[in-house]
């Protein structure tokens, strides 16, 4: 399968931000589908042909008894990001049938703010 090419919602370099990413099962596309366990490695990159040592954010959680991902970015992590879009994915672990995919990918667009790092 492919992965779904998913732009994330422009955020301002220094910010804090939150993406939610609710799990929910393929056949009926609305039941919560349980992740116990389960790695999600997010990854930007200046270029998807870099190298993982080269990303400018790397953020990797393993979920709990849930069908939400979240993702959390500390001013720490976009401080230093300039205004630009980024090459991104997600790839998924599942600890229970020993797979991993990728299934989103696409740009996370970074913005300049007006007031400066205090």
């Amino acid at each position: 399968m492919m992965p779904e090419r998913v732009d994330l919602e422009a955020f301002i370099n220094g910010d804090s931000a939150t993406l939610v990413i609710d799990i929910v099962d393929s056949s009926d596309g609305t039941t919560p589908h349980p992740l116990t366990g389960w790695t999600f490695k997010l990854t930007a990159k200046h270029s998807k042909y870099q190298s993982d040592e080269e990303a400018v954010i790397a953020k990797s959680i393993i979920t709990d008894n849930s069908s939400q991902v979240v993702f959390t970015f500390t001013h720490d992590d976009t401080n230093q990001l300039l205004q630009s879009a980024y090459d991104y994915d997600i790839q998924v672990s599942n600890p229970e049938q020993d797979t991993v995919s990728t299934p989103f990918m696409g740009k996370l667009r970074i913005k300049r703010g007006v007031t400066e790092d205090a």
